[in-house]
């Protein structure tokens, strides 16, 4: 079997880097390692070895040999805006926030001349919670083009994001009368409001439907806007079919395969046993944070802001802190599996320390600082020990609801579980039993908090949660649609305004039709 780099005898640095690129192309990252490192032998005065080198070393999860790489192209060729967007990257999965950011300052303060150049500071700083710092990349590609239209899809998602609701949607808008067929902005205006017969946009969106080619992928946002706007003028039979379009549209431009993740849940299960937890040397470190654990759109953002309206609290939003942190403290493995085991031997003091440094970056000055990844829900068994005193929240919801809502919403990146019944259902009864693990060999160190009790109780559950999280009452905390701290998460409209129990039962109204996940769910065992 032919592999690596082609003899470089006579063979052109550009060659070299195409052939590179197209080894990545095709997830040959082992042949592309060994063609940078000739690169880098035979040309170490051109970049492409050292940036080509630390882009494969990511993809399979090297962090420490890509900060490497990227601190030695930094230093021979650091002008570049490549090599510099390359060391936020390079910070970012080695738990350097503070450094990124002020990487992405630096960028930002030499005034960039290309709009690519804002494009990528924007999204870095969205990546970020940032969102400030974003709507001003926005505004820097507007005057670097001439354009607002350029900037106005970055700028319409920074300023929901701070909660400028109308500013967003009047962007969008803007942005639509001259480019409609930017179709992720109807989805995304769409969820600023809650359609009315009076004031809707059913008739726009059908008519834009019918411009797109059935086989077009952007007819899913589309369907997906449809679907909610129906919703809200309660057509319920005509909004799920739109959804149905536009779920199965999605699904099929998906590698997936829902027994992965099962299979990695399973794995977790077996290898972080009450013996491991009884066994393994944990840290003695003092940090309190608040993790807010469930599925999406489970009412983790809700939780997060009640949380977070209380003056000893700080909410990170959703970060891949700690997701990075568990693949240092593994090392680049072969497969999840592998990943999962090497984790589970690694220095968990390091493994927390790191945690908490990486967190601080971000700047909020809080005594607890809260982190709602929902998918953090896989890595409790190293944060008890990692952490000993931090304090876990666990959202609950109706299974079939939480299914229900996470079918409706098109998320921009991640769960790709999310669009077909059958996966849901798979998912949700995996993450059900996990969850059922850790309270089994952590008993009493994870608080439930069922989302339909806490819209019914609120402040009889607000009380027990701050409790839990041993924070003293305050009345901000019953007020969370009042707090003005940015949120960047499918609910970020949602939690703007008071708690409401529209969403309860909703899904009751397409019982019928989910029928799918109902049988899935039975056939897994949860009630």
């Amino acid at each position: 079997m032919q592999t690596g780099a082609p003899s470089i005898s006579g063979t052109s640095p550009v060659d070299l880097e195409r052939h590179i690129q197209g080894l990545m192309a095709r997830r040959s990252f082992r042949d592309a390692g060994v063609a940078a490192a000739q690169l880098r032998e035979s040309h170490p005065s051109k970049p492409g070895g050292w940036i080509l080198g630390a882009q494969i070393a990511q993809n399979i999860g090297d962090f420490k040999t890509m900060m490497a790489l990227t601190s030695a192209a930094e230093r021979d060729f650091g002008e570049r805006t490549d090599v510099k967007f390359l060391m936020v990257d390079a910070s970012i999965v080695n738990g350097r926030i503070a450094g990124a950011i002020q990487n992405l300052s630096e960028i930002a303060a030499s005034q960039p001349t290309k709009p690519i150049e804002w494009e990528l500071l924007g999204a870095k700083y969205l990546q970020l919670e940032c969102f400030e710092e974003a709507l001003e990349a926005a505004e820097g590609l507007r005057r670097t083009t001439g354009d607002e239209l350029r900037s106005a899809s970055l700028a319409a998602t920074a300023l929901t994001a701070l909660g400028r609701l109308e500013d967003a949607e009047t962007l969008y808008s803007r942005l639509l009368e001259r480019s409609p067929a930017e179709t992720d902005s109807w989805y995304m205006r769409s969820t600023l409001r809650r359609a009315t017969p009076e004031r809707n946009r059913v008739n726009d969106v059908l008519a834009r439907i019918t411009r797109e080619p059935e086989t077009a992928r952007g007819r899913v946002p589309l369907y997906y806007a449809l679907a909610k706007e129906l919703e809200d003028l309660e057509q319920f039979e005509d909004a799920f079919e739109h959804l149905k379009k536009g779920a199965a549209l999605r699904r099929s431009g998906l590698s997936y395969d829902v027994q992965s993740d099962v299979d990695a849940m399973g794995t977790i299960a077996e290898v972080f046993t009450a013996d491991w937890v009884s066994q393994t040397r944990g840290s003695n470190l003092t940090h309190v944070p608040i993790f807010v654990i469930g599925l999406p759109r489970s009412g983790t953002t809700l939780v997060d802001r009640i949380l977070s309206s209380h003056s000893g609290v700080a909410s990170l939003g959703e970060v891949n802190d700690l997701a990075y942190g568990v693949m240092r403290l593994a090392g680049p493995q072969p497969n999840r599996e592998q990943m999962i085991k090497a984790a589970s031997t690694g220095d968990l003091t390091s493994f927390g320390a790191s945690y908490m440094s990486s967190t601080a970056g971000y700047g909020p000055e809080a005594d607890h600082l809260l982190d709602k990844t929902p998918a953090n829900f896989l890595y409790i068994g190293l944060i008890l020990k990692a952490l000993p005193n931090a304090k876990i929240v666990h959202l609950r919801r109706h299974p079939v609801a939480s299914g229900h809502a996470m079918l409706k919403t098109l998320f921009r990146m991640g769960y790709p579980f999310s669009y077909d019944q059958k996966d849901l259902g798979q998912y949700i009864a995996a993450y059900l039993k996990l969850m059922d693990h850790w309270h089994t060999i952590f008993p009493g160190r994870i608080l439930d908090i069922e989302y339909e009790t806490l819209i019914a109780n609120q402040e009889t559950e607000t009380r027990r949660l701050l409790a839990r999280c041993e924070l003293d009452w305050e009345d901000a905390c019953l007020d969370f649609h009042n707090n003005r701290a940015p949120t960047a998460t499918a609910s970020a409209v949602q939690v703007r305004s008071p708690i409401h129990s529209r969403s309860v039962d909703l899904w009751r109204n397409y019982e019928r039709q989910l029928g799918p996940l109902i049988s899935t769910l039975k056939e897994h065992g949860v009630p």
